[in-house]
């Protein structure tokens, strides 16, 4: 298979950890979206990118998962991606340091979750575990202080890590905000190295502040 462009959407949550819609309802939005490659990003929990597997093979949708989750470490939130058969859930609360090192040997990819936003367990001192990841989320759509994107994107310049944007979509509505783009084949292999490499470019925009309260009060419902 020929290298590509691939639109990557890296960060997003289902009804399985505090998301609003279904594994299914996600991925067929993300199809509408024109969205090549999607990684389910639940807190702590690999399901819903297990899930997203099977659907992808039972429907045969023209969409790559790439399996992830979003790790509630002790310095605050880091996304993990990995090939399926080797991407390891850690337990919570363990330290960013120890979980790259462990991840790394199953060649996992991590990457900072919205560093600095620390209302929303980022990290609130990244350039203390920085060294530590492969990539740093440098755009997050649902940032309500776009400041801290900027700041992510100058800390992962300072330190030459990847950069990669994510919608942390929390519904059907959020995907698609933040979108990387890699060109690569559309292997899980190939995707890990080439974000590694740092060859990413993003295509982003912010979720507007009202959606974000409106989907907080369909979660309350």
């Amino acid at each position: 298979m020929l290298k590509n462009e691939l639109r990557c959407e890296l960060h997003v949550h289902s009804n399985l950890s505090d998301g609003i819609d279904s594994v299914s309802t996600l991925l067929h939005e993300a199809l509408k979206k024109k969205i090549d490659v999607i990684s389910i990003t639940d807190h702590d929990t690999l399901e819903g990118s297990l899930i997203a597997l099977e659907i992808v093979e039972k429907e045969d949708l023209p969409l790559t998962i790439l399996p992830g989750y979003e790790l509630s470490a002790k310095e605050g939130h880091l996304l993990v991606f990995g090939e399926a058969d080797r991407i390891e859930v850690l337990e919570k609360g363990i330290g960013i340091r120890e979980a790259t090192e462990e991840l790394r040997r199953r060649n996992c990819l991590t990457a900072l979750a919205h560093p600095y936003q620390f209302y929303r367990n980022g990290v609130p001192r990244p350039s203390k575990v920085v060294s530590a990841v492969e990539a740093v989320e440098v755009f997050n759509a649902r940032s309500v202080i776009p400041f801290f994107n900027r700041m992510a994107l100058r800390l992962a310049k300072k330190y030459g890590k990847s950069c990669i944007a994510g919608s942390d979509a929390h519904s059907k509505e959020g995907v698609g905000f933040g979108v990387t783009i890699i060109d690569t084949k559309s292997k899980v292999g190939d995707i890990l190295e080439e974000i590694r490499a740092g060859n990413t470019r993003l295509n982003s925009k912010m979720f507007p502040l009202r959606r974000i309260l409106k989907e907080s009060l369909k979660r309350r419902k």
